[in-house]
């Protein structure tokens, strides 16, 4: 039944509903958040019920930032909000012995297991297919580089555990999906369930884990003891928002602490499935108890104009509204892109505040970013990217830092080019281009700085001459050091900074950078030597850097990139629906892209194919591919409609960025 705001809002104030669990659905926009945030307030204001009795489940970290930044009361207790992932890494870490006790191959004596973010994992695992590749030929017959594979695998892992899969089932699970069996190497699939195998023993057997190891270990040890289902009896409250972000690991999670558990109040938008692609189950929610249960239906919404709520239904589509504005006209990409600075200048200039205004890609895309970025430089507002990953090696800090780290430490090969000298110069000495260049092509002997000639030292001045004697004096007295074993890398991260690099200009601004710098260094450093069979970790470490890790992002760029309503929004479709923003006015990017909906089935992965509510035993036909492409796009263009008070404008080019023709995307709907 469909109810109004005010009247589900006293409903469920007074707990007004049959059973232990209540699910209230509604659009995009509907209030459910601020429900769920007014009645976990409500709880612990007005009921005194502990905050400790109470978890929260939310899906990511803007999100958990969101929820605080909007229940700032005074309580001494433990604020439970939480991702899943997050819980389950407290839980690990925190009932660890339980674990060590029960599977085999955990390595034992560990007081607590080592975690490995996505970036180390990914390397670890490139470099396991690296070694496969070359010791036994496993996938030569795949063109793929070795870091995508890893990427791929990775995920696979991921999925699988938060579909509650068996890790070594992966590849059978794909197989089996495939129609033309005869047209694969089906060895492949074999062999991928073996480095998975393969990877996660290792990890075990070390003391070490990553995510999907976590949930699935979570899921075979602790949640079959008795003594930890007896401590989860102590959450007597369950608050999920959203419902249909939840992965069927989570779903399973709740239903046990639901036993126990004197309310479960869930807040979801079961017509979205956006999330499809990142580990939710829809189809396994819908058969949940909960959604057999008490459900309730938002009628109203508060973010979007009424027109498009059942846009999508009308005959026309996207043409029937006088506030959407459609332009697929241009040839080639690089016009789409200048018609949409031309028209984020015009919303500008007509008293639109930049804050109100999203620029939504399918996609993270970064020419695009470049190309407004540049354009817009000296305005008086900035481009905020939702999905800026930049690489580690970016901050000319951390840049400088290893490029010492391999003068000091002569077991690190690796061959820098001229401009990464003049870049160290530049930094390091503040000197001009012209001096930096001249300096990299005369003194950078075999990767030593050697010392300055007498012509050198005329063009260079006396200040920044005595600095070069000193950072060079520095390295060749550090590098002794370490052969004496007296310096491991987090200290000489750190020796690096506060000697050399301390009376820099913006040395202040990156000293958070630095420290994480040395963290990292210590964690990753200490995870290689666990693996007995791994040489030179200092080597890999700076190979880690140099070509996969990303750069670090505080709670405050995140708290400035999300909340601070100032400037415009660029993001991809998902990246915007997760975030909780809002905004009047929408410009859709590469409406005739394949890209709003990508398929499914790729060379070792099938999204659809590892959840729970799929059959291993069916076949995932072209038919079912195309259906479910579908059916995402709608959502996708649904919750984005219903995010927007304001006008919409859609952007496309016939041709894509890489030449290829195009007429897909949101033209098909």
């Amino acid at each position: 039944m469909k109810i109004k705001y005010e009247e589900i809002r006293e409903m469920l104030f007074k707990n007004d509903f049959q059973g232990n669990s209540l699910v209230i659905d509604g659009i995009s926009g509907s209030g459910k958040t601020t429900l769920a945030q007014e009645k976990y307030r409500r709880m612990i204001e007005s009921q005194k019920i502990k905050s400790e009795e109470i978890l929260v489940f939310v899906m990511n970290l803007n999100q958990i930032m969101a929820w605080k930044r909007n229940l700032s009361f005074n309580f001494c207790g433990q604020c439970k909000i939480k991702t899943y992932a997050n819980f389950v890494k407290e839980e690990i870490i925190k009932y660890w012995p339980i674990i060590e006790k029960s599977c085999k191959l955990v390595r034992k004596g560990e007081i607590r297991p080592e975690f490995v973010n996505y970036d180390t994992s990914k390397y670890m695992m490139k470099m396991l297919i690296d070694y496969y590749r070359r010791r036994k030929g496993y996938f030569l017959d795949i063109t793929a580089e070795s870091k995508k594979i890893a990427g791929t695998f990775i995920s696979n892992m991921s999925q699988a555990a938060c579909s509650l899969i068996d890790m070594d089932k992966i590849g059978h699970r794909l197989y089996n999906s495939l129609k033309l069996k005869k047209n694969v190497n089906a060895k492949n699939f074999d062999k991928m369930d073996e480095v998975i195998m393969h990877y996660t023993k290792s990890f075990l057997n070390s003391g070490t884990i990553d995510i999907a190891m976590a949930i699935q270990l979570y899921n075979k040890y602790l949640l079959k003891d008795e003594g930890y289902l007896k401590k989860l009896e102590d959450i007597k409250y369950v608050l999920v928002d959203d419902m249909d972000e939840m992965c069927a690991a989570e779903l399973n999670l709740v239903q046990i602490i639901s036993q126990n558990a004197h309310r479960c109040y869930f807040f979801s938008n079961m017509e979205a499935g956006f999330c499809n692609s990142y580990g939710s189950d829809i189809d396994f929610i819908k058969k949940s108890k909960f959604s057999s249960g008490e459900l309730i239906n938002l009628e109203e919404h508060f973010l979007c104009s009424s027109e498009f709520c059942h846009i999508l239904e009308s005959p026309n589509k996207f043409k029937c509204s006088d506030n959407i504005y459609t332009d697929t006209g241009s040839s080639l990409r690089s016009e789409m892109i200048e018609k949409i600075g031309d028209k984020l200048k015009e919303l500008i200039d007509t008293g639109i505040p930049p804050g109100n205004i999203a620029i939504i890609c399918p996609i993270n895309d970064f020419v695009l970013n470049y190309e407004l970025q540049s354009r817009f430089k000296d305005a008086p507002f900035e481009i905020n990217n939702l999905g800026k990953k930049s690489k580690l090696m970016d901050n000319v800090y951390v840049h400088c830092i290893i490029m010492i780290i391999c003068m000091c430490i002569e077991d690190i090969e690796y061959n820098f080019t001229m401009d990464d000298y003049r870049k160290l110069f530049s930094t390091l000495l503040v000197t001009d281009a012209k001096t930096s260049w001249i300096l990299s092509k005369e003194v950078v002997n075999f990767r030593k700085l050697g010392d300055l000639t007498d012509t050198q030292k005329n063009i260079m001045g006396d200040e920044r001459v005595s600095k070069y004697n000193y950072i060079i004096n520095w390295i060749r007295n550090c590098s002794k050091n370490i052969r004496s074993g007296s310096i491991d890398m987090p200290e000489l991260i750190r020796l690096i900074f506060l000697n050399i690099m301390i009376e820099l200009p913006d040395s202040r601004e990156n000293i958070g950078i630095c420290e994480n710098l040395g963290e990292l260094a210590d964690r990753f450093i200490n995870t290689l030597d666990k693996f007995k069979t791994i040489d030179n970790p200092s080597q890999k470490f700076v190979d880690f850097i140099i070509n996969e890790a990303e750069n670090f992002c505080s709670f405050r760029d995140i708290e400035d990139m999300y909340f601070e309503k100032k400037n415009v929004i660029l993001s991809s479709a998902f990246n915007f629906l997760t975030s909780n923003i809002k905004s009047s006015v929408q410009i859709w990017t590469d409406v005739t892209s394949d890209l709003w909906s990508p398929r499914n089935i790729k060379k070792f992965s099938n999204d659809c194919v590892l959840r729970k509510s799929w059959n291993e035993n069916v076949v995932y036909t072209e038919e079912i591919e195309t259906r479910n492409r579908k059916r995402n796009l709608y959502s996708v263009a649904k919750a984005l409609l219903r995010k927007c008070s304001g006008r919409i404008y859609l952007y496309g080019s016939k041709y894509s960025e890489m030449g290829y023709e195009q007429n897909g995307g949101y033209m098909d709907i």
